[in-house]
């Protein structure tokens, strides 16, 4: 669903600004999910007394930087630079991820760890650099409509 909405938000009418796209992406998955839970009886399971001060800090981490920061550049990206590039946040990330744990929480990188994130590194490297062919919109040309 992720990579459909990707490429459809290349075609279809969206805000201009990529803060206000990310806010509504945000608050419609946020109650769609609050709601599928609830009917879920997930709410049952919800103890307010055992959130403990480091996993509030978590979930707000995630909020700020997983959510609003990571899926505005995410948006705004996706508008103005071509989906092979766009795509590789998702090779990105889990490099990132350990890098926070290794930094962060104290985490062990292993030798095969670093070979894996040198990999997907070189490889990211190769994907922006690499030149890439212009969509017929970006050279001009009108898509030419089937009969």
């Amino acid at each position: 669903m992720w990579a459909i909405g990707s490429i459809l938000s290349r075609h279809l009418e969206l805000p201009s600004s990529p803060l206000l796209a990310t806010a509504m992406i945000a608050l419609t998955g946020g109650t769609l999910l609050w709601m599928v839970g609830l009917i879920g009886g997930e709410g049952a399971d919800l103890h307010l007394h055992r959130v403990t001060l480091r996993s509030a800090l978590a979930l707000a981490y995630l909020a700020v930087f997983g959510s609003i920061i990571g899926l505005t550049a995410y948006t705004y990206i996706l508008h103005n630079a071509p989906p092979s590039r766009v795509s590789t946040y998702a090779f990105v990330n889990p490099v990132v991820a350990v890098f926070l744990g290794w930094a962060v929480a104290g985490e062990r990188i292993t030798p095969r760890m670093l070979a894996a994130a040198a990999v997907i590194i070189a490889s990211v490297i190769l994907v922006i650099t690499a030149p890439h062919n212009a969509a017929p919109e970006e050279l001009g040309a009108q898509p030419v409509a089937p009969d």
